[in-house]
């Protein structure tokens, strides 16, 4: 008998890797490791208060605690106005700098003025309130405050200190400082110095009638006195 043919099959090669060996350290007991602790941020809930740009000046008797950071052309345009009002050399000094500069035209003199930086301008204020000892004429029939561009435009008067009329503008810079301001006013006599004093009246005085008889009966002798002469 014939045997079928039989058939071998031949696997592959196969290919193995051995992986190197790994090393493994342990420690010691009783080692005592410390964790970082999540570092937490606290927001404050109350506003904090800033410390003064460098352009604050501090002067005697000028509060240096005071926080004064406007936020509009409105915002610092009140603070001059309302220190305006309450002649307040400190409360007004706040929207100048030492790069400010206010002109000053007088109509009545011709004679026109710079003042230049924190000092010159504190002393134009002062001598400026001096002058209007008397508010109750004050007015300010027009107040235009435009954020863009940062101006102000301002005709007020004070008749009743020698002020007839006024015009100011305020130039803002960015930081809200006033930059420029060009002032003309037109000066007038004082409503005191206008008003004749009644003692100074020669019409109203007793003492000027009495004279003035005196002297007209002295004025009649004399010529009764140069008839008879002449008789």
């Amino acid at each position: 008998s014939v045997q079928a043919p039989q058939t071998y099959s031949v696997q592959a090669p196969q290919t193995y890797s051995v992986q190197a060996p790994q090393t493994y350290s342990v420690q010691a007991p009783g080692a005592v490791y410390a964790m970082t602790q999540p570092t937490t941020y606290v927001t404050p809930s109350e506003p904090q208060v800033l410390p003064q740009a460098a352009s604050m000046v501090a002067y005697p008797g000028m509060p240096t605690a005071q926080s004064y950071f406007p936020t509009s052309v409105q915002m610092a345009w009140q603070n001059h106005f309302d220190a305006f009002g309450k002649q307040d050399l400190d409360k007004i000094m706040l929207d100048y700098d030492e790069s400010s500069v206010v002109r000053s035209y007088d109509n009545t003199s011709g004679q026109k003025t710079q003042f230049q930086g924190l000092a010159q301008i504190r002393n134009m204020f002062a001598t400026l309130f001096a002058e209007l000892s008397d508010l109750t004429t004050m007015k300010a029939p027009v107040i235009d405050v435009d954020e863009e561009p940062k101006t102000v435009f301002l005709v007020w008067e004070c008749p009743g200190c020698g002020y007839k009329t006024a015009t100011d503008t305020f130039v803002f810079g960015p930081d809200l400082k006033i930059k420029r301001q060009n002032i003309v006013v037109t000066k007038g006599p004082s409503a005191a110095a206008a008003a004749p004093s009644p003692s100074a009246s020669p019409a109203s005085s007793p003492d000027a009638k009495s004279s003035k008889k005196a002297s007209s009966k002295k004025s009649s002798s004399k010529k009764t006195s140069k008839k008879k002469g002449c008789c």
